[in-house]
């Protein structure tokens, strides 16, 4: 078999849980969009099923193409939570001491 035909069964394969993931937390949390450290969590526990489905294991290292594809999926099916930071809505920048209001 090709490698890249081993490694798309492995993507196929990673996808598919990603999917199954992403039902599960649509189930448990209906109003919410997953963390991103909710999705490296959720990616870490698929990796290994998705290498035991495919029967392919692309060795140790960072993978960055099969985090991609599960967080792509997840997204996909949840949509992608907007991290906000601070922007200062509702404060007020007090006048300095002897300044007027």
């Amino acid at each position: 078999m090709h490698p890249a035909h081993n490694i798309q069964k492995l993507i196929d394969a990673l996808v598919a849980r990603a999917a199954d993931d992403a039902r599960a937390f649509r189930k448990q949390y209906p109003n919410d969009a997953p963390t991103e450290r909710w999705i490296e969590n959720s990616y870490t526990a698929a990796l290994p099923l998705a290498k035991a489905a495919a029967e392919l294991d692309p060795g140790t290292g960072p993978h960055p193409h099969l985090f991609s594809a599960y967080r792509g999926e997840i997204n996909r099916i949840l949509g992608e939570r907007v991290e906000r930071r601070d922007g200062g809505d509702g404060l007020t920048q007090m006048p300095t001491p002897g300044e007027h209001a």
